[in-house]
């Protein structure tokens, strides 16, 4: 998608290339609880194992178990702390049941409960880094949340994602392409991720007010992630937009070159580009076949699918391209 203009027509460049350095920002800044008030279904209790002096306070829920720091609590206040804790708890359940659902063909029988712990203050290292909102860590198998309650909700499911499809998983994928497109699939187009649209995605009312005239908000007035990721990844397949910035799913921030459009690397597309062709794949290959081969690289993709990652990434550009103006997406 490109920025907006008066005529609900887009700019090719300067204004093209705000929009995306604000996706970029907003990735940056995504990238990657109920009850403690006595209000909410689930009650905070005294954390009497490890690690107690930093997180005093857990939260148990049916999937999860929410380690709560002291010195986050102290930044954001008591209440704000703990409204925020409430309004995600009001969703993590469902939502975390959804991924299960989406997965359970290639899930272990049993899913432990998965750790998640909050480090809104910066204490480590990624915590201080605006690119990450939260990290599952498949070393300690666990979750660990950033910055505010907000971009935990934002990304949340994208990190129960991986938890997942690394740790409970028959076929783990193993490359940073299969990684990121597995949990942007199943995270953001093929769940409803209420807690990401309980806060619109993490959006201001204004970059809403902009793609409500390009036709990826729902009349509720919530972002629609779907087409938000279709007509986003259309955008970072025209040449219009070359030289602007964007997040790859090797987490490193990057520009778009001519190189990259006409001979994709795998590692080097964005992770809207990446959860729509593993759709593609899906819907052209079948759910069985792609779950099964998540670690070919570029090159290998013909041993499956008799086609190279290039390949397959035109005829996707071209699909997605259809598929935006079937649904009204406005691209230029």
């Amino acid at each position: 998608m490109k920025h907006r203009n008066h005529s609900k027509k887009y700019h090719v460049r300067n204004r093209t290339r705000s929009l995306l350095a604000l996706l970029l920002i907003l990735a940056l800044a995504l990238a990657g609880l109920s009850g403690c008030s006595g209000k909410g279904t689930y009650k905070k209790e005294q954390n009497t194992g490890e690690h107690a002096v930093t997180y005093p306070y857990v939260v148990r829920t049916p999937s999860a178990e929410l380690y709560l720091a002291q010195e986050d609590i102290e930044l954001l206040g008591e209440e704000e702390f703990y409204a925020g804790m409430n309004r995600l708890l009001e969703n993590l359940e469902a939502d975390f049941q959804d991924a299960r659902d989406e997965l359970k063909a290639y899930l272990r029988v049993e899913i432990p409960v998965i750790k998640i712990y909050t480090d809104f203050s910066g204490r480590t290292e990624h915590g201080r880094r605006p690119e990450f909102s939260g990290l599952y860590n498949d070393n300690t198998v666990d979750i660990h949340i950033f910055h505010d309650w907000d971009h935990a909700a934002v990304v949340l499911l994208h990190e129960y994602t991986h938890y997942l499809s690394i740790h409970c998983a028959r076929v783990v994928p193993e490359t940073d392409f299969w990684r990121e497109a597995l949990a942007d699939y199943i995270s953001k187009i093929r769940c409803k991720n209420r807690m990401a649209m309980d806060v619109n995605y993490g959006m201001t009312d204004e970059a809403l007010d902009y793609y409500r005239e390009r036709g990826a908000v729902t009349e509720d007035g919530k972002l629609d992630l779907k087409r938000f990721y279709y007509g986003t990844a259309a955008a970072y397949r025209m040449k219009e937009n070359v030289g602007a910035p964007y997040l790859a799913v090797s987490q490193a921030a990057t520009y778009l070159t001519e190189a990259q459009l006409t001979a994709p690397i795998m590692n080097e597309v964005s992770y809207y580009e990446a959860a729509c062709i593993f759709e593609y794949l899906v819907d052209h290959y079948g759910e069985k076949t792609v779950f099964s081969n998540m670690n070919l690289n570029g090159k290998r993709m013909t041993e499956v699918y008799g086609k190279t990652f290039i390949e397959i990434c035109e005829e996707w550009t071209a699909e997605n391209l259809r598929k935006c103006e079937e649904l009204g997406i406005i691209l230029k």
